[in-house]
Order: structure tokens, then C-alpha cells, then sequence
């Protein structure tokens, strides 16, 4: 297994290079069918999982019982790709970026509550900052395209159940993260067929100008191959032993990185407030992933400390008798 460090730089590296060449096919080449964009590059990536699982990388099981109970996150990971990808046509990186950033909220503060953990003050006033961040990115984004801010919402809504039910049944269900994220694929590719025919999509297609383009294909192959790439090295890096601070900050700060180049690649208009609340979002997300990561390192440590005590005790118990 590839070290630590490895799987971080890259999980950063793949990050950056998928959500840029997703904007660059949607705002410059204006391929603005998602139905069709996403059944494409989930497509792809079953392809890839599928390929690598037959060469056996990876193990998939095909029990029926065992993939059902995953139908709901199934239907909420459709639906968050699709309306992301609509989002994502219509609005700025950073202001997508600092406003994704309250997925994982809803899931942490369910998980808090359903397993009664205590967090720290630096935790709670992160997240605090992470929304308020988020609500200003919105109302100070000059260009203000009420379309993808509507899109976005749904993509946060839908992504937030997404993590939740992920948080709440996923343990529960006898698949693995791969397992999942292939089950994931293949119900978006046969959902989003019927659904691109019944929104118009398929239709509309016909007169998308780039057809004979070689970087628009280029651009779908490379989307689908480097989002795979990204969700597989994601699932190494969350399984990976290596919990140091400099490893949890490298990977809070993909998306400061991908703000970044998204500055240098994209054209787009930007304010002084609201690059000040992008800067304050990033910045507190990076912190409250990395307060959220140490109580659950914190937490896992001190188990295998009284687990082991506790063996101990039993162990006296025996040689007392």
C-alpha cells in the first residue's frame, strides 16, 4: 500500500484536476446537459472500478440483500451529482467551494448527536464560521446567478443527506466504501439514461456546437478517469493509519488549492468581500476538519488504551485465581 504522504498529495493533486475539468467542459466548452455529462463519467468510472476490481485490486461482492439498504444513498448520490454539475456550470469555483463546504456539517453534527461526543470550542466555532462564510459567499458573489445558487442549495441538501444516511446506515450495510461507490456508478448510469430522454437533454445535445472538438472528449474521458481516481485515493487516504496534523491539513487544503487555480485558469469577476469570505470559508473548514479529525484520532486512541486495561485486568483476574 502506498504511504500516507502519497495517497494525500494524490488525493490533492486528483481534487484539483477533476473539479477544473468538470468546470472547464460545463462554463467553457457549455456542455450543459448534466444527465448526459454524469451518465458519462459514472460510466467511466465503473469502467475503471470494474477494471481495476477485475485485476484484483479490489473485491465486489454481488449480494442483492446487501446492496438494497444502499438504494437510498444511491438516489441521493444522483441527485447531488446532477444538481452540483448544474451548479457548477453557473458559478464561480470559489464560490462553489465555500459553499460546498456545509456538507459535512449536518452528518458530523448527527453523528455528535447519535453517539453523544463532546467537541471543543475550536470545532464549534469553526463550524459556526464555515456556515456564516458560506451565507456571505452568497450574497456577496458579484456576478449573483440566482439559476446556480438554486442548484447549489439542492446539491447541498441532497449531498447533506447523502453524508448522513452514509453516517447513520452506512456501518450497518455489509459493503465496502468501493463496493458502494461502484454500486453508486452503476444506479447513476441507469438512472440518468431515462431521466436525460424525459428532461430533453438527449435532444438538446443535437446542437451543442463541440461535437468535432477533440478537447471536449478529451475533457469527458479525463473527468471520468481522474473522479474515479479521486473517490478511490479518498477512501485510501480516510483508511490510511497516518492521522498527523501536516497529513489532516493537506487534505482540509485540496480546496484552498483548487480555489486557487481555479484564479489562474478561469475568467471571472470577484470582489473584495468576497474574496474575503471565500478566504474566511476555506479557512475555517480547514480547521474544523482538522479539530473533527483529532477528537475522532483522540477518541480511537483512548479506546484501545481502556481496551487494553481492560485486557490487562482480565489477565490479573486469571493469574490471581
Amino acid at each position: 500500500m502506498a504511504s500516507g504522504w502519497t495517497l494525500v498529495v494524490s488525493y490533492c493533486v486528483l481534487f484539483v484536476a477533476t473539479n477544473l475539468t468538470n468546470k472547464y467542459v460545463l462554463s467553457v466548452l457549455h456542455f450543459t446537459y448534466p444527465t448526459l455529462f454524469q451518465e458519462w463519467q459514472t460510466a467511466v468510472g465503473a469502467v475503471v472500478l470494474y477494471g481495476l476490481a477485475s485485476q484484483g485490486y479490489y473485491k465486489i461482492s454481488y449480494d442483492r440483500s446487501s446492496v438494497l439498504p444502499w438504494l437510498p444513498a444511491m438516489m441521493f448520490f444522483v441527485l447531488s451529482i446532477y444538481s452540483g454539475s448544474k451548479a457548477l456550470s453557473k458559478l464561480a469555483v470559489p464560490v462553489f467551494v465555500a459553499i460546498q463546504n456545509i456538507v459535512e456539517i449536518p452528518a458530523y453534527l448527527t453523528d455528535n448527536f447519535l453517539k453523544n461526543h463532546s467537541t471543543t470550542f475550536s470545532n464549534k466555532a469553526s463550524l459556526v464560521t464555515v456556515v456564516v462564510a458560506a451565507i456571505l459567499t452568497w450574497i456577496t458573489d458579484p456576478q449573483r446567478d440566482e439559476e446556480g445558487h438554486y442548484w447549489m442549495m439542492i446539491h447541498v441538501l441532497s449531498s447533506s443527506f447523502y453524508s448522513i444516511y452514509s453516517t447513520v446506515r452506512g456501518p450497518a450495510i455489509n459493503l465496502s466504501d468501493v463496493e458502494k461507490l461502484l454500486y453508486c456508478y452503476f444506479f447513476s448510469v441507469i438512472a440518468l439514461f431515462p431521466a436525460s430522454v424525459i428532461l430533453g437533454d438527449l435532444m438538446l445535445a443535437r446542437d451543442f456546437p463541440h461535437w468535432y472538438l477533440m478537447e471536449f472528449y478529451i475533457g469527458c474521458l479525463l473527468s471520468g478517469v481522474l473522479g474515479a481516481g479521486m473517490n478511490l485515493t479518498g477512501i485510501s487516504v480516510r483508511q490510511t493509519p497516518d492521522k498527523s496534523l501536516l497529513t489532516r491539513l493537506a487534505v482540509a487544503n485540496a480546496k484552498t488549492a483548487l480555489v486557487l487555480a481555479s484564479l489562474v485558469v478561469f475568467e471571472g469577476q470577484a470582489t473584495g468581500d468576497m474574496a474575503l469570505s471565500v478566504f474566511l470559508g476555506v479557512s475555517a473548514y480547514s480547521v474544523f476538519s482538522v479539530t473533527k479529525t483529532t477528537r475522532n484520532a483522540t477518541k480511537s486512541d483512548k479506546d484501545k488504551v481502556d481496551h487494553q486495561n481492560k485486557e490487562k485486568k482480565e489477565d490479573n483476574k486469571l493469574e490471581s485465581v
